[in-house]
C-alpha cells in the first residue's frame, strides 16, 4: 500500500509530513519507534486519535506528544494536513541494541 503522505527531512530528527486526502483505509492505526513531538502546521477537518480514546480535532499551532509504541492514527476528513515532526531518539538504547 502506498503511504498517504510525503516526508521532507529537515535534519536528522525533524521532518515535514504532508498528507493529502485519500481513502480512509490508508490512514491506519500504527505506532512509532521513537517518541515524537508533532506540531500542526496546517489542518482542515483533521483529527488525531490515540487507541481507546475519543478522536480530537487538530488545528494550526497544536502540539501533540506521541510516546513511542503508543498506538494512534490520523483521521483526514477533507483537504490536506501538514505536520512538523521531531523524533526524540534514545541514543543510549540504540547503541546497546547495535552491540
Amino acid at each position: 500500500m502506498v503511504d498517504p503522505y510525503v516526508d521532507t527531512w529537515l535534519d536528522e530528527t525533524t521532518f515535514i509530513r504532508n498528507f493529502k486526502y485519500a481513502d480512509k483505509e490508508k490512514f491506519i492505526w500504527h505506532q512509532d519507534v521513537h517518541d515524537r513531538i508533532v506540531k500542526v502546521v496546517h489542518a482542515k477537518k483533521c483529527f488525531f486519535q490515540f487507541d481507546n480514546q475519543t478522536p480530537f480535532q487538530i488545528k494550526y499551532g497544536d502540539v501533540i506528544e506521541v510516546p513511542k509504541n503508543e498506538i494512534h492514527r490520523i483521521i483526514l476528513v477533507e483537504g490536506y494536513l501538514i505536520l512538523k515532526i521531531s523524533e526524540i531518539k534514545d541514543y543510549e538504547t540504540e547503541i546497546q541494541e547495535k552491540f
